[in-house]
């Protein structure tokens, strides 16, 4: 579309109309207000509406805009992903309902299989790198080389098995572990 352009009908024009805050409270000073609704204008013409009733279609927009209040970006940035993330998961199902048509041939199946699982892919990494912007990633923690020196009387050296039992039970108490069952390296 050409500068200035408009489409017929706006999506999301209903959807976000009053508003304002659909991706929660709008962020930093009076750009985030208009960046706001431009996000949300994005994803509502990420959806596929062809076919749909008004009734659906209205469905679907507040689906849009419910999903990116679910998000919760804090932040332009997050909003940007929030905004990827709903067009990723929406181009996933489509491209998923493509490949259950019954009237497909099996290279068109292949195709439209190939397209889901990559959009699918695309939503996983999207969801990773939003959860690792706000801290949240998985962390994991190694222990190697412990050494304790036990003061047990009248017990024979038993190779390092006990003071690997009481350092996981002891991190277990402190919250670190939940059972030293679930950590067999840990026996």
């Amino acid at each position: 579309m050409g500068k200035g352009t408009k489409t017929s009908k706006p999506r999301g024009q209903d959807a976000t109309a009053g508003d304002s805050a659909a991706f929660g409270a709008p962020v930093g000073d009076t750009p985030s207000q208009d960046w706001t609704e431009v996000l949300a204008d994005q994803a509502m013409e990420a959806l596929w509406l062809e076919g749909l009733s008004p009734d659906e279609e209205k469905k679907q927009e507040k689906a849009v805009v419910d999903g990116l209040k679910g998000i919760a970006p804090k932040d332009e940035l997050e909003g940007m992903m929030a905004v990827q993330l709903v067009a990723a998961h929406n181009a996933s199902l489509a491209a998923y309902r493509r490949a259950i048509e019954v009237e497909r041939s099996f290279n068109m199946w292949r195709e439209a299989m190939t397209q889901a699982n990559s959009l699918s892919r695309t939503f996983s990494t999207l969801l990773d790198a939003l959860h690792r912007y706000r801290g949240k990633s998985q962390q994991k923690i190694t222990v190697e080389h412990v050494h304790r020196q036990l003061d047990m009387p009248g017990h024979a050296h038993t190779g390092g098995r006990v003071s690997r039992m009481i350092l996981a039970q002891d991190l277990t108490q402190e919250g670190v572990l939940r059972d030293s069952e679930e950590q067999p390296h840990a026996r």
